[in-house]
């Protein structure tokens, strides 16, 4: 919260918004241990493009074709079977949704378990790795270079 209120209060009126947080912040980051920032927000769009999930206020909420998506992905997902549900986040960089909770946890652990993204050592900032590139977009469908 202090973070958007810092970006808030540098800017003055008529200002287009220019974000302040480092680019590779911004491309992908870990928020307490899920994923964030375009990375975040892109599997949760991709995820709702490909109807495995829905959002309502700050409930996301996984399809039946949802369930069996992951589970061929290599999520066990025998937690969401009764009720198939998971909290979001908005993001503070790209102030739209991306999946926290259990799901959020779930999906960094075996994007990371793939070698698809790397987590830096000395800060939040993860990075997609070129067959994490390839990997999303042939599990997810199309995906930002960048």
């Amino acid at each position: 919260m202090l973070e958007s209120l810092m970006l808030v209060a540098t800017q003055r009126p008529g200002d287009k918004p220019v974000s302040r947080v480092a680019s590779r912040l911004q491309a992908g980051r870990t928020c307490y241990s899920h994923l964030a920032g375009r990375l975040g927000v892109g599997l949760c769009d991709a995820l709702i493009r490909r109807q495995c999930l829905d959002i309502h206020e700050d409930i996301a909420r996984l399809t039946p074709h949802g369930l069996s998506f992951l589970r061929d992905f290599g999520i066990d997902v025998r937690a969401w079977e009764r009720r198939p549900e998971s909290k979001t986040c908005i993001d503070w960089s790209e102030r739209r949704h991306h999946l926290s909770g259990p799901l959020g946890v779930a999906l960094l652990r075996r994007l990371t378990e793939l070698g698809w993204v790397q987590q830096d050592l000395d800060s939040r900032a993860v990075t997609l790795t070129m067959p994490g590139l390839r990997g999303l977009r042939g599990r997810f469908g199309s995906w930002p270079a960048g």
